[in-house]
């Protein structure tokens, strides 16, 4: 599920997350 969900929102979610998701995704690790 999450692989079919990560590669529907991959495009937008890198695009958008690239900048302030990615700092909190990594933060939050």
């Amino acid at each position: 599920l999450r692989s079919k969900i990560d590669d529907d929102f991959e495009p937008k979610l890198i695009h958008t997350v690239r900048g302030a998701g990615y700092v909190l995704e990594i933060r939050e690790e």
